[in-house]
């Protein structure tokens, strides 16, 4: 049965070698990216600190569109900033969209997740986002188009928590 395996540590944070051109950027503001999943837009929360995205749930229509299967033999704790703890309940891969470009992203499914996506490093490479923080804009690699970052200063910790980490069941 597979399980994750690691640590990998999602932090509150941007950090500055993802922000190229040595800019600062608030420690109290994140950058949200536009992505499109089936016919559902949104602006999410884009952390270079956790290695992988990560999903409350898998939607009704994004089952039926895409006849998703959902792993569910894909196990290990998420440790909250709240120093609960939660489980992994599966993973899913599902096609994203990001300003036209659709790209397979899988998911590790955290129903106690306290936003609807979270993404991370993972869709920073397949997408080949670059993000600069001097003129506060981003775009793709070997797209001219650039974009203006999309910031709002951090949300009040919800009932859940932050996830922190992943660590392997023990």
């Amino acid at each position: 049965m597979p399980s994750f395996s690691g640590n990998v540590i999602i932090s509150d944070n941007l950090t500055d070698s993802i922000l190229s051109i040595g800019a600062q950027q608030s420690m109290n503001s994140r950058i949200y990216l536009p992505i499109t999943i089936g016919s559902v837009s949104r602006m999410v929360l884009f952390d270079p600190g956790a290695t992988c995205s990560y999903i409350r749930e898998v939607r009704r229509e994004w089952r039926e569109e895409y006849a998703v299967q959902c792993d569910n033999n894909y196990s290990g704790t998420v440790s909250m900033a709240n120093r609960g703890t939660s489980s992994i309940s599966g993973r899913v891969q599902l096609p994203m969209q990001i300003k036209g470009i659709i790209k397979e992203i899988n998911f590790l499914i955290i129903p106690e997740l306290n936003r609807e996506i979270l993404l991370g490093i993972d869709v920073w490479r397949i997408f080949r986002i670059v993000i600069d923080g001097q003129s506060e804009s981003w775009w793709l690699s070997g797209v001219e188009e650039k974009f203006p970052v999309e910031s709002r200063d951090r949300p009040r910790s919800s009932a859940h928590g932050n996830i922190n980490e992943i660590s392997d069941d023990e």
